[in-house]
């Protein structure tokens, strides 16, 4: 397993111990697509996904996963081959598909990153300051 496969495992790993994940789009800067998910996005987060070089995407800002499968994975050869024929995905770049709850039946349907490398960090991150500690 080379080093992006087993990233992809770890941040499905990370998003199946939850009972559901929401994310959003963070955001999009200097070529990085940075994403987020929680439990509780209003609150905070526990996931940070970055796409780093990031070329070329069709996603929606907000979607909830099934967190009872895998929610990223790498694109199909035939997925790969229509998006590249389509939009001219130049070489060296990696195509990533995210899978939103409630489309998973659909296997043509996804959400679609290219870029050149993918990171994580899983940190709970609050938008606001705790109000005391029960509140972490």
């Amino acid at each position: 397993m080379d080093k992006l496969e087993q990233t992809i495992l770890e941040i499905n790993t990370f998003v199946r111990k939850d009972l559901w994940q929401d994310f959003k789009i963070l955001a999009f800067e200097y070529g990085s697509l940075k994403i987020i998910g929680s439990i509780d996005l209003s609150s905070n987060y526990t996931i940070e996904i970055t796409f780093i070089a990031t070329s070329f995407m069709e996603i929606n800002y907000t979607w909830m996963t099934d967190t009872s499968k895998d929610m990223l994975m790498l694109a199909s050869d035939e997925e790969n081959l229509y998006l590249n024929a389509k939009y001219q995905i130049e070489e060296g770049y990696t195509l990533f598909k995210i899978i939103p709850e409630f489309f998973e039946e659909q296997e043509d349907f996804g959400f679609f990153v290219a870029a050149k490398d993918i990171s994580f960090k899983t940190e709970k991150v609050y938008h606001f300051p705790p109000k005391s500690d029960t509140d972490l």
